[in-house]
């Protein structure tokens, strides 16, 4: 492990960091997780990269709060996707309204995310992997096909499926 000096502001101001938001974090993680081991395991990953990265950290550009809380989300889905964990849809379903957002702005993504996530649920297991590989976890076409045993052109095609079938029941629920 290279050895990196850190400015003793820096540590004191992390020292604190780490004290208000590493239970927060902790907790939020065991909601989502189904081993505690895993979550303070994640939790410890989590602050030992938002340590190396604090020096980066811009309060101009967002709250430690906000900025924290992407880097869970972030970390938390590479924990998923290095898993191959897709049963519960919530889990990538995590849209965080910025701390400055209007109060209708969050209520409006909330109700988005669960439209979403109910159309999701609706899909077949294997169509639902596609949509959750794709739109979520970033995959191409070609990474989905070799993961599932797919060629990408039949990939295109549930993936087509998928979204016109979400589009129905989406519309079928206004």
């Amino acid at each position: 492990m290279k050895m990196v000096l850190v400015p003793a502001e820096q540590v004191v101001s992390f020292d604190s960091f780490y004290a208000e938001y590493r239970q927060p974090v902790l907790r939020y993680l065991c909601g989502k997780m189904n081993s505690i081991q895993d979550a303070e395991d994640l939790t410890a990953d989590i602050f030992e990269y938002c340590f190396r990265q604090y020096a980066a950290f811009d309060p101009q550009k967002a709250s430690r709060k906000t900025w924290l809380y992407v880097i869970v989300n972030s970390r938390y889905k590479n924990y998923l996707r290095s898993r191959r964990c897709f049963e519960n849809i919530e889990d990538y379903m995590d849209f965080t309204p910025s701390d400055d957002a209007p109060l209708e702005q969050a209520i409006e993504m909330e109700q988005e995310r669960s439209a979403l996530t109910k159309a999701l649920k609706q899909l077949p297991q294997k169509q639902r992997e596609i949509v959750i590989s794709k739109y979520f976890l970033e995959k191409s076409t070609d990474e989905i096909a070799k993961k599932l045993g797919m060629t990408p052109v039949n990939v295109r095609v549930q993936l087509y499926r998928a979204l016109q079938k979400m589009k129905g029941y989406i519309q079928s629920e206004k």
